[in-house]
């Protein structure tokens, strides 16, 4: 197992839908330029700070939406040309996007993974989750139904909305590593996400990291680190 004893799984991009991919969905409903609101949310400080607030639950539900209507819609108006504004569909509403975010179908789900962190419990290894989530007020959330189910797959799961950190903070790791225990290193774990930031944080501190572009490349890339197959095949 190449001296590995763990691994780390994010959610979003991972076990399920990008929310890059969901982000696109809204911007083309909008009529907003392609990468408009990743864009937003990665470089705005106000848009920025408020999501990493909603991520740490230091924010009500309620006041976050109207926040980031408020804000978006600032950004609308002041960045993209009147042509752009004129040709826009609809309203920025921050309440569609979470709904997009947390309900999805099932067939969605990225279930190949999930088998892989079955099949790694059963070789010994433990399997962790940190994920970045929030509270919201969205019905038959499949993100928040799913958190329930993986409390069975996964030998600890770390949610930003409870710990009131996200990621790429080094002090999540860190929780991660203290809760998997038995004196589990850094080096000996292997973290799957599919956003830059959250690995370069995680390999700093001596994490072996894996970028996440499609399920079939992760699992061969997880299969490649640790030294053996998942399965007979890669085709779980």
């Amino acid at each position: 197992m190449n001296g590995y004893k763990a691994v780390l799984f994010d959610v979003g991009g991972v076990l399920v839908p990008s929310p890059l991919v969901i982000m696109n969905v809204q911007e083309e409903l909008i009529g907003l330029p392609k990468g408009f609101i990743t864009s937003a949310i990665a470089s705005v400080k106000e848009i920025r700070d408020l999501w990493s607030r909603w991520e740490c639950n230091k924010i009500e539900y309620s006041e976050f939406c109207n926040k980031m209507d408020y804000e978006f819609t600032k950004h609308i108006q002041t960045t993209l040309a009147t042509e752009q504004k004129a040709q826009l569909k609809k309203s920025f509403e921050m309440r569609k996007l979470v709904e997009g975010l947390e309900v999805f179908d099932h067939s969605q789900i990225n279930n190949k993974l999930i088998k892989c962190a079955e099949l790694l419990r059963e070789r010994g290894l433990k399997v962790c989750i940190i994920s970045n989530n929030w509270y919201s007020d969205v019905q038959n959330s499949t993100f928040d139904n799913l958190f329930e189910s993986f409390k069975t797959q996964f030998d600890h799961i770390i949610e930003s909305r409870l710990l009131g950190l996200n990621k790429p903070h080094p002090k999540i790791y860190e929780e991660a590593l203290r809760l998997l225990g038995d004196g589990i290193k850094p080096k000996e774990c292997i973290f799957l996400d599919d956003l830059g930031p959250n690995l370069k944080a995680a390999k700093r501190l001596g994490i072996f990291t894996i970028k996440v572009l499609n399920e079939d490349q992760a699992i061969k890339d997880l299969e490649d680190a640790l030294g053996f197959k998942l399965a007979p095949s890669s085709k779980l």
